[in-house]
């Protein structure tokens, strides 16, 4: 018997210290055990605080080290942006997707509030808040991907350009009205889109419709950049340009931009590639590359292109209208990304 308790020879003063010595292994054992078992970040961070606190033995600290250098790489967090009219319980099959076809992977469905929430408050306020939220959660704190869906995608880009903090690495839109739109978003009724249309840049609008905050009329394209409070800051086509919004976008991995071939809730179905209606018409439609916005490269759009991380995907289908099936084939690749969360926060190398 190692530990000689069947050992005659051995006086009971030795026995006692060696059955201490053994149970004092076998905990920190446990320990090391629990410590290897553990997969996700935010459960290695608290095992970590706990045993720093509870062990005071280096050599332990040390193999606390270990395991975490061993467990450093993880799966990319994804964050998922709900369209207007919607809430969070909307992703919930997406996020399963997601889940299933990447297992050990953390989606966090961002919801600020109710359906009518996304409709009646105010654009630049949604961003702030979006900013606050994912400030907040840990698990989220060495930077994650996103994907927005329609009235989303352009909440998503506001966080990227506005906060980016945590850091956004791949930013996917799907049917984000990203130069706008000329009718109400999921509405359509003749009535709506003539009030919008009327009055989209009014003060009220611009104050409480989210819509309105990023209408485009074509026929009025100068009003649009004086009096739009949310889009035509977010597309620095005002005079005055935000350096920190182009930073933010050319700092992205990629940037995969979603378009449905037979969108009629966003219109015109372009804008989901930065294009739209010609100045003055509201049957030609120019490209992105006929903008000024990626002309003159106002948000960092030409330099991810001439970089091959700008990506323009086609789904054949009604607006968000996809299978599976095509969500693994052409959207799964950019999710199956990894990041090393081995850099821990100060305060705890600080008790390491």
């Amino acid at each position: 018997n190692v530990w000689g308790t069947n050992n005659d020879n051995i006086d009971n003063n030795s026995k006692n210290k060696f059955s201490e010595l053994k149970k004092k292994i076998s905990v920190v054992s446990s320990k090391i055990t629990e410590s290897q078992n553990l997969h996700t970040e935010a459960h290695t961070r608290q095992f970590a605080k706990k045993l720093a606190k509870g062990v005071a033995d280096m050599h332990i600290k040390q193999r606390l080290k270990d395991v975490i250098s061993q467990n450093s790489t993880h799966l990319t967090p994804v964050v998922l942006f709900h369209g207007l009219n919607e809430d969070g319980s909307s992703l919930t099959v997406l996020s399963r997707w997601i889940r299933y076809a990447l297992p050990g992977i953390y989606v966090h469905i961002l919801g600020l509030g109710d359906r009518y929430d996304s409709f009646f408050t105010n654009m630049n306020r949604q961003v702030a808040a979006c900013c606050e939220v994912l400030a907040r959660n840990e698990r989220l704190a060495h930077g994650f991907n996103v994907i927005g869906f329609s009235q989303g995608a352009l909440t998503a880009r506001g966080y990227i350009e506005r906060c980016n903090s945590p850091k956004v690495f791949t930013y996917i839109s799907f049917a984000g009205p990203q130069m706008g739109v000329f009718q109400v978003p999921a509405i359509h009724d003749e009535q709506s889109d003539f009030i919008l249309q009327g009055a989209a840049y009014e003060e009220w609008s611009q104050e409480y419709l989210a819509p309105a905050q990023y209408f485009r009329h074509p026929m009025k394209p100068r009003l649009f950049s004086s009096e739009s409070v949310f889009l035509a800051d977010l597309n620095n086509e005002r005079p005055i340009k935000n350096s920190t919004y182009k930073k933010n976008i050319e700092s992205l991995q990629n940037m995969v931009l979603v378009k449905f071939s037979y969108d009629e809730v966003v219109v015109p179905p372009e804008t989901a590639w930065f294009g739209f209606y010609k100045p003055f018409s509201v049957d030609d439609v120019e490209s992105y590359k006929e903008k000024d916005l990626y002309k003159e490269d106002f948000i960092g759009l030409k330099k991810l292109e001439s970089e091959g991380r700008l990506f323009f995907i086609e789904c054949k289908g009604a607006h968000q209208e996809f299978s599976r099936g095509w969500f693994y084939s052409n959207i799964l690749p950019f999710l199956n990304t990894t990041i090393d969360v081995s850099v821990l926060p100060n305060t705890l190398h600080n008790e390491l």
